[in-house]
């Protein structure tokens, strides 16, 4: 089934990664490049939302991926919300973007609407990030 990629509101300042049924390392590492590209497209900061709610499994070489992931965090990437993750993706996830020092804040939420919340919550903590980028 694969990865799907969407902008989730009209002003684009969260995009989603809709994960359905088993996908692949190539799709992932696909994914992750037309992420970049998407909030190459704005000049403000983009959250994500992983939406994993439909996802079956993961691949063997997650690590490689999420490393790959972790090290090219956008310098417009805001937090990143994994929604509906199993406990051993948390812990991948948390352990290597701490180990590789990355820029890029990871939350978890068991529900969309509650991914949503964080996200919120994280713009009305931190305005300052969320004001226009220069071009």
């Amino acid at each position: 089934m694969g990865i799907q990629i969407v902008w989730d509101d009209e002003a684009r300042t969260i995009i989603r990664h809709v994960y359905k049924g088993r996908w692949t390392v190539s799709e992932y590492y696909a994914l992750i490049d037309e992420n970049y590209q998407q909030i190459d497209s704005v000049k403000h900061r983009v959250d994500i939302i992983n939406d994993l709610r439909e996802m079956i499994s993961v691949p063997p070489n997650l690590v490689q991926a999420i490393r790959y992931a972790a090290r090219r965090a956008h310098a417009n990437e805001g937090i990143n919300v994994l929604v509906a993750s199993p406990l051993y993706v948390q812990v991948l996830v948390d352990a290597i973007n701490k180990a590789i020092g990355g820029r890029t804040e990871v939350r978890h939420a068991p529900t969309l609407e509650k991914a949503y919340e964080i996200i919120a919550r994280h713009r009305a903590e931190n305005p300052q990030l969320y004001g226009e980028q220069p071009g």
